[in-house]
């Protein structure tokens, strides 16, 4: 937007004699000030946001005794109008505004917890089980399963176990998804075969930016046989695909673009272009542009099917892992998913990253609430979901009210 934004210089020509002063006024042309953007954030929103994640991250370093990372995406789920957007820790930008220092950037680009890091739209992680909604739905569009599928969860899968290494037993679509058993998903992702959930997990928005109105944002990872080989010098095997049909191995996600998927869970099947910018307007008022932007696609799958996964997610919140966000207020559908993660020299414990993927009313969507935390530990439904929890009850609840 820098070219509504900058304005035009004004022009003064004037005549002047030898001691420099003016005889003649030739031309004077005033400067034009720039636009002004008006944008989809809801300030209020965005405070609520920050301070209940800010209050999580303290939380997890009195725990953990290291800083975390997180964000939080809230966006509307017709629309992808982004209403709050949210990476902490953060940093002072009032030193880049008026022209920073050596060393004032060095202690910024060093200090701990890497606040210039954009988290919402440039942290790359695995989603861990909200990558369900992408295996569940593919599953459904190449009809290896229907929304009255009972599957049966023994504790593994060649090998995998599921997280109840007991096994869920006789267990359906929808809580396969509201207990987020992994069986269920290898044993959908290896019928899928790593080819046709590539194909639908990119048409969902994975893999590529998301073409969001602000500079610097990934693209992510989604791999298949011909990157592994690129990339690691290898084949892919039936464990890989395994791995990715729960969100592990080698596929990399930004938070955003978990929001385009959840969003696409909700409406029904559009993938929308996330954006900040409502209107362009000119110093004297008049709107100057409104960028109008519209669903990049749309997924061939029947509404039927769109629901039955929409109801898996308001059963993982009502029955199943994700609990801790059921808000008095409105009725939330969501998906939690916990990373394993290893010991590393970023992340010296190995602890979790956790997830929250969501969407409210559940009749009717309106918003999407995603959360992400790093090096958390514990699980999505007990550190991100009370995160979204604050933001619904204050979006549905008396002392907020949805904007």
């Amino acid at each position: 937007y820098d070219r509504w934004l900058r304005g035009h210089k004004g022009v003064s020509k004037v005549s002047i004699d030898a001691v420099g002063k003016t005889v003649k006024v030739n031309e004077i042309r005033p400067p034009k000030p720039g636009c002004d953007l008006k944008l989809s954030l809801d300030w209020e929103l965005q405070k609520v946001a920050e301070k209940a994640l800010g209050d999580m991250l303290a939380e997890l370093r009195k725990t953990n005794q290291e800083i975390s990372g997180g964000s939080v995406v809230v966006m509307e789920a017709k629309t992808g109008a982004v209403r709050a957007l949210v990476s902490l820790p953060q940093y002072d930008p009032r030193p880049f505004a008026r022209g920073i220092t050596q060393k004032e950037y060095v202690r910024v680009l060093n200090a701990p917890g890497i606040p210039l890091l954009h988290r919402a739209i440039q942290t790359l992680a695995s989603p861990g089980s909200t990558y369900k909604l992408v295996t569940s739905s593919a599953a459904l569009q190449q009809g290896l399963c229907t929304p009255g599928t009972v599957f049966y969860c023994g504790g593994s899968y060649g090998g995998a176990n599921c997280f109840v290494t007991s096994g869920h037993g006789s267990i359906g679509f929808e809580g396969s998804l509201a207990h987020s058993c992994d069986v269920v998903y290898y044993q959908l992702g290896v019928r899928l075969g790593v080819d046709r959930l590539a194909a639908h997990s990119r048409a969902m928005g994975l893999g590529k930016a998301t073409q969001i109105d602000l500079p610097g944002e990934s693209d992510g990872i989604y791999p298949d046989a011909q990157w592994k080989w690129k990339v690691v010098g290898d084949k892919w095997y039936e464990g890989d695909t395994v791995n990715i049909s729960i969100g592990q191995g080698f596929m990399l996600v930004t938070p955003l673009q978990m929001a385009v998927v959840t969003a696409a869970v909700a409406n029904g099947g559009k993938v929308m272009q996330p954006h900040l910018v409502q209107q362009v307007v000119s110093y004297q008022g008049r709107v100057e542009a409104r960028p109008g932007f519209k669903p990049l696609r749309r997924l061939d799958l029947p509404a039927k099917h769109w629901s039955a996964v929409r109801q898996g997610m308001r059963g993982a919140v009502l029955y199943g892992t994700g609990g801790a966000c059921n808000s008095p207020y409105v009725q939330v559908a969501g998906k939690t998913g916990t990373v394993e993660n290893s010991p590393s020299s970023e992340n010296r414990h190995g602890r979790n990253h956790t997830w929250f993927v969501s969407f409210a009313p559940y009749d009717n969507p309106e918003i999407v609430v995603v959360v992400s935390l790093e090096k958390s530990g514990g699980y999505g439904g007990s550190r991100c979901a009370p995160v979204a929890r604050v933001i619904y009850d204050y979006l549905y609840g008396p002392s907020g009210g949805i904007r």
